[in-house]
């Protein structure tokens, strides 16, 4: 048999360890958190962390399919310029112009050229011979439009 302050002592042992583990549940739901399932941000997961897919496995091996008709990507145009790079020994060769040789392998640098196109609208004024007035055009709307709209933007 206990004494009523053994007993006192134990149901405060009793409810510091449920307040102890209510903490320990809600610490580890913190920790379980991550970017996916709060609203952390990304930088905040873990490193090591392997996030997994929604997908189901389809059963086939990952790359190319057997059967399937690749496709590549095409040249815009004609090379502008071929440049052969020939191996280091043949540099300094007396004999070089009648070995025997063939591409392996072609690769191609695609530079693109951003070409700048102006044009020039003239409100032009005519003196009309007919009715003795001065008559002028007007400069499309279209265009006043796009210059007061590049003036906003270049005034930022």
């Amino acid at each position: 048999m206990m004494t009523p302050e053994e007993q006192a002592y134990v149901r405060k042992l009793e409810e510091t360890i449920v307040k102890l583990e209510a903490r320990i549940a809600e610490l580890e739901r913190r920790l379980n958190m991550n970017s996916s399932n709060s609203s952390k941000p990304p930088s905040t997961d873990k490193p090591n962390q392997k996030k997994r897919s929604l997908r189901k496995p389809s059963g086939k091996k990952p790359g190319g399919q057997s059967g399937h008709k690749g496709t590549t990507l095409k040249l815009p145009c004609a090379p502008s310029k071929i440049i052969p790079c020939n191996p280091k020994e043949c540099a300094g060769c007396a004999l070089a112009g009648q070995c025997q040789g063939k591409c392996l392998e072609s690769r191609y640098e695609i530079d693109a050229e951003i070409t700048v196109v102006v044009h020039k609208y003239s409100q032009m004024e005519y003196f009309c011979v007919q009715n003795q007035t001065p008559a002028f055009a007007e400069i499309s709307r279209r265009i006043l439009q796009q210059q007061s709209a590049m003036a906003l933007r270049f005034r930022r």
